[in-house]
C-alpha cells in the first residue's frame, strides 16, 4: 500500500500494480465531495481494516467491502489527516491539521482527544 498526495492509493504486489483510488472511482471527477486522490497516510488496524488520511478530504475507512468517509459531521474537524495510529488500548487515533488536533475513534465516530 502506497499513498501519493495527488495520485491516490496504489497497491503493489510483486509485479502487479493496482491504482486503488481509480479502481474504486474515488478520484477527482469520479464523485461529488471528498476524494481519495490526495492520500497522505495509510494504516492497517488490528482488525485488518485500512485507514487513509488525506489532504483536504479528511479520513477514510476501507473494511474490504465498504468505504466510509469521516469529516466534520463525524467529529473530524480537520480536513487534512497527517497520521493514523492505534494505541495499546485499541483506540484508533487520527492526527489532523487545519485545525490541528488528535481525534479518537469510538467505533462509530471520532471525538477530539487533544
Amino acid at each position: 500500500w502506497l499513498a501519493d498526495n495527488g495520485y491516490g492509493v496504489v497497491i503493489v504486489e510483486g509485479d502487479d500494480v493496482t491504482h486503488f483510488t481509480a479502481e474504486h472511482r474515488l478520484g477527482p471527477g469520479d464523485r461529488d465531495g471528498p476524494t481519495l486522490h490526495r492520500a497522505f497516510s495509510i494504516f492497517e488496524d488490528r482488525d485488518g481494516v485500512m485507514w487513509f488520511g488525506t489532504v483536504h478530504s479528511g479520513g477514510w475507512r476501507w473494511d474490504g467491502r465498504t468505504f466510509t468517509h469521516y469529516g466534520a459531521d463525524d467529529g473530524v474537524a480537520s480536513d487534512t489527516i497527517w497520521g493514523i495510529t492505534q494505541l495499546r488500548d485499541g483506540r484508533l487515533m487520527l492526527l489532523g491539521d487545519t485545525p490541528g488536533a488528535v481525534y479518537a475513534f469510538d467505533g462509530k465516530r471520532f471525538g477530539r482527544a487533544f
